[in-house]
């Protein structure tokens, strides 16, 4: 700082928000394994415990030979689903957890997932306009969090901006209809490729998801900004728009992943 700041600090108990779900450890069974695009899978595991989670929220799944990866839930934790986690995951080249997941694990294979972790969990006010800004599978905790946020407060301002490699590569698309649906602006870009119509979700803009952000609403002073993707994206959208002052430090939210 170079001249007088304002300091703001919440005590304990003066939030409205409670104390996050403490990570606990549960054997598990994967149930369904459901492809969506070339590497790219839907994958829902059974619970022998019960783990409680906001949305936003990861879990990391311990496999036999001791690798553990993270991955974030795709939707808010409902009653009737306590045992039940979806996770949205891509497989990667020669990767450890890949070769488990999308080689060797068969529909009934057992591992352990132990969570939750994170701390970019939906925790808006009612009132606060909010941005999430996914790229690749952090659409998963995004959905979750928008999922949430739009539920509880369907008047509140939502944007929604999604940004893939390529047309192929857009995955829950009838989710993002879902959100539109309930009022929410919802932006959907790839990096490569030109502007194209998709069947569900109409008009798919070229070019990377921060840019059209920035472009459309320059000032996010009063928002709240959720941020999911790979770290070349979180390391850019934090310049762009902390760094630079577009949004406020306080009022950005994301996990990094190892």
């Amino acid at each position: 700082p170079e001249g007088e700041c304002h300091v703001q600090v919440t005590l304990k108990g003066e939030g409205e928000t409670p104390e996050a779900p403490s990570p606990a450890r549960s054997s598990a069974r994967l149930r369904e394994r459901r492809l969506l695009t070339t590497d790219t899978a839907l994958f829902v595991f059974v619970l022998d415990q019960p783990i409680d989670y906001w949305p936003g929220q990861f879990v990391k799944l311990e496999f036999p030979d001791g690798v553990r990866r993270a991955y974030s839930m795709t939707r808010p934790q409902r009653s009737e689903h306590r045992y039940v986690v979806e996770l949205l995951i891509r497989a990667k080249p020669g990767g450890e957890a890949s070769t488990w997941l999308f080689d060797q694990l068969t529909v009934g294979d057992g591992l352990v997932v132990e969570g939750p972790y994170g701390r970019a969990y939906a925790q808006s006010h009612r009132s606060s306009p909010v941005v999430c800004i996914a790229g690749g599978t952090g659409v998963a905790p995004v959905m979750a969090i928008a999922d949430r946020l739009s539920s509880e407060s369907p008047g509140r301002r939502l944007d929604v901006y999604v940004g893939a490699r390529t047309y192929d590569d857009l995955v829950l698309a009838d989710r993002l209809v879902t959100l539109k649906g309930r009022g929410a602006n919802v932006v959907v870009s790839v990096d490569q490729g030109v502007d194209r119509h998709h069947q569900l979700l109409g008009p798919v803009r070229s070019g990377m998801a921060l840019d059209h952000l920035v472009n459309d609403v320059p000032d996010l002073r009063d928002h709240d900004v959720y941020l999911a993707g790979p770290t070349p994206m979180i390391d850019a959208a934090l310049r762009r728009l902390v760094r630079e002052g577009t949004a406020c430090a306080d009022r950005v939210f994301m996990d990094r992943f190892s």
